[in-house]
């Protein structure tokens, strides 16, 4: 053999040698025993003996009642499925006992993919962290769970070694990044190949899926959503609506055909209807386990000690630099002190705090009341531009007649319309009333379709102009306003006892293009019920509309008014706005089941997110003048109301078609309400013309569109 034929068998030896001694160096072989068999087996159903075995340095308190309803309900959850949300104070380590159960269901294989949702990716991504960090760590758990910990505690915290892993020189498939954990597949472990997947609620949740190492698909079995919302998105009325939707819709959709999905979400309160607070209402999300507990089940009594205390507090700080004089007088004082006081968790409480009670009376001086109801009492104070009680998306959520989108209950048989001119769409509402001013919106949305769930007023994407290509602004608005005018009063309305009805009377604002709008009606067969509109809030220093002199020609009714049309100008309904939106208030805060109430088509929240932020975004200020007391109504800037705007037409239309005024007001004479169309108006609509692009439902849904039926106007009378 020459010397290059011995250096080549020296050198392909030293490579089998190399080979042979990395391989064996990444085989983590044998794997350790089980270090005591029957703890592990005592807490396989037992989450409560989970936490207090394998996760006693992250709980070094007593738990209170209120942390074992909580574990009792997650034991229930992942063992057989189920939603709850939880509300606890913070600090009160609720997250922690989600993280114990989410190792619970990993190690004994009781959920095999579980996701973590935080508010975003980053704050998903350090609970993921979390929970490996408790994997890795030594001590109980990764004595007793030597298939998940072991081959995790032999990377020495370094990733890029988990790709050549082996046990017993098969690879151990692990998987590990600040956004993924897959356990080693270890045969015989329960904890084989299970799975944690971190996302924020905005991220890509729709179609989570996971191939065991059988090729087995799995989908997450277990969701936990920690704090699904962050303090900006919680004041927020669409970004409130929109992570609702993505929780109901998206989250709890990712188990597969027939599985049942456990979910938990742990939340705080923030703000009033904010996610926290309608995921908490047991009249919008039943389906929803709630456990919410206060920091303080009831304040002290004697809050005039408490506030001497506050004063001593502060004094002894600012010279001691400690607490100790004011601890001393709470002592002293202590029965007094307690009285009537209810504390949740008695063992929450610093070292230099006599009790629990203390801590938290120093959280709730220190911080105020605002914040300590939001952060530690899950209980908010409602918040407005003035002292009174504004409107917000939780005073709508609940308001829901289950009944579908274009369907009235059988009491509301009066139909009406109303269009907000806007310069790229148009924003409609149809609303049905009862005799008693019950309203139910049944149904609403844009035209051109904007195919979008939620947009604004100038956003691009399917406008007028695109939907009358190669016509002036002028007469592209008016064509618009002519086909949906067309499509709304020529549909037949649906109650719930069978009848059809037609709209009785329709408004459409003029207030901004007020020639296209008179164009696009002055040739509808529709044009006695149908009318232009311009909205003016009139002030308590203003003259009423109920004092007006009435002219020859004009038309005074209840808060509106028709003045006589000169030459060239069309008829124009006027309608004092300011009334009408603090009547659509008092609809809403009246119980949903009241006579008058306000209500909507549907049963999720969550569709009619963008209508309800339209409906609360106006604020008002009481205002007292010249011996009566007026709403006035502001928008804050950057805020859209037009469905606010078109649900205000629709109730001013309502009182032209003759719906007689609550409380014995004074009605309109007969001949001044709109006259049946057929009396006026043989000729059948005309169809929407060719030229006009195809047009469905708004967002949120509706059932009308090009295809609308072209029955003939009239009064609307119910069809048998």
């Amino acid at each position: 053999m020459d010397k290059a034929a011995a250096a080549r068998k020296r050198l392909a030896q030293s490579a089998e040698w190399n080979k042979a001694a990395s391989a064996e160096a990444r085989d983590i072989a044998p794997l350790p025993a089980v270090a005591d068999a029957g703890r592990r087996d005592a807490c396989r159903l037992d989450l409560l003996r989970f936490c207090g075995e394998y996760f006693a340095a992250a709980f070094p308190l007593e738990f209170s009642p209120a942390h074992i309803a909580l574990i009792k309900a997650l034991e229930t959850a992942i063992l057989t499925g189920g939603q709850i949300c939880v509300a606890m104070p913070r600090g009160s380590g609720k997250t922690t006992i989600i993280i114990a159960a989410i190792v619970w269901a990993i190690v004994y294989g009781h959920r095999k993919f579980s996701v973590v949702v935080g508010a975003t990716d980053r704050h998903a991504a350090r609970i993921l962290a979390t929970i490996i960090a408790h994997l890795c760590a030594p001590g109980p758990l990764a004595d007793d769970f030597p298939g998940v910990c072991y081959p995790l505690q032999k990377l020495g915290w370094i990733k890029h070694r988990i790709a050549g892993q082996t046990l017993n020189g098969e690879p151990t498939r692990q998987s590990w990044s600040k956004s993924e954990f897959v356990a080693a597949t270890v045969p015989g472990e329960l904890s084989s190949g299970c799975a944690i997947t971190a996302v924020g609620l905005t991220g890509a949740i729709r179609g989570l899926s996971r191939a065991l190492a059988d090729g087995q698909i799995i989908r997450p079995g277990l969701v936990l959503i920690d704090d699904p919302q962050t303090a900006e998105s919680a004041k927020s009325a669409e970004q409130v609506a929109d992570r609702l939707r993505i929780i109901e819709a998206d989250i709890l959709g990712l188990a597969g055909p027939g599985e049942t999905i456990a979910a938990v979400c742990a939340c705080t309160v923030i703000a009033p209807g904010d996610a926290a607070d309608q995921l908490l209402d047991p009249d919008i999300y039943q389906s929803w386990q709630k456990l919410k507990y206060p920091l303080l089940e009831a304040m002290p009594k004697n809050m005039e000690l408490w506030q001497q205390y506050w004063d001593i507090y502060r004094e002894a700080m600012r010279t001691e630099h400690n607490a100790k004089a004011a601890t001393e007088y709470y002592l002293q004082r202590r029965e007094e002190m307690d009285a009537g006081a209810v504390v949740v968790w008695e063992a929450r409480k610093k070292a230099d705090e006599a009790t629990a009670l203390e801590g938290a009376m120093r959280l709730y001086f220190s911080l105020g009341a605002e914040v300590f109801g939001a952060e530690y009492q899950n209980a908010p104070r409602r918040l407005g531009d003035s002292a009174v009680r504004q409107l917000d998306p939780g005073d709508l959520a609940p308001r829901l007649t289950g009944n579908p989108r274009g369907v009235a209950s059988e009491t509301h048989d009066l139909v009406v319309a109303a269009v907000d001119v806007q310069k790229k769409r148009l924003y409609f509402c149809v609303a049905a009333f009862s005799p008693a001013w019950g309203c139910e919106v049944i149904d609403y949305g844009a035209y051109p379709d904007p195919r979008k769930r939620i947009f604004k007023a100038l956003d691009d994407g399917h406008t007028i102009a695109d939907a009358y290509p190669g016509l002036p602004d002028a007469a592209a608005l008016s064509a618009a306003i002519g086909d949906l005018v067309a499509a709304l009063m020529s549909r037949e309305w649906r109650l719930t006892d069978g009848r059809e009805v037609t709209a009785r009377a329709a408004l459409v604002d003029s207030g901004w293009q007020p020639d296209a709008v008179a164009a696009a009606l002055k040739s509808t067969p529709w044009r006695a019920i149908v009318l232009p509109s311009r909205g003016r809030g009139i002030g308590p220093a203003e003259k009423p509309i109920s004092e007006y002199r009435k002219g020859i020609g004009d038309k005074i009714g209840w808060h509106y008014y028709i003045k006589k049309p000169m030459p060239r100008a069309p008829r124009e309904l006027c309608i004092d706005t300011y009334f009408f939106k603090s009547m659509i208030r008092d609809a809403i805060f009246c119980p949903a089941q009241a006579p008058d109430a306000l209500r909507f088509c549907g049963d999720k929240p969550y569709e009619h997110d963008m209508l309800f932020s339209h409906l609360t975004a106006e604020r008002y200020t009481p205002t007292a003048g010249r011996g009566r007391i007026v709403d006035i109504w502001r928008n804050p800037p950057h805020a859209e109301n037009h469905f606010f705007d078109c649900l205000t037409a629709c109730y001013a239309a309502a009182a032209w078609a003759g719906l007689t005024p609550p409380g014995g007001e004074k009605s309109a004479p007969r001949h001044e309400r709109p006259a049946p169309v057929a009396a006026q108006a043989a000729t059948q609509p005309p169809a929407a013309p060719q030229a006009a692009q195809s047009w469905g439902r708004a967002a949120g849904g509706g059932g009308w569109g090009r295809n609308a039926g072209q029955a003939g106007g009239g009064w609307g009378r119910p069809r048998k």
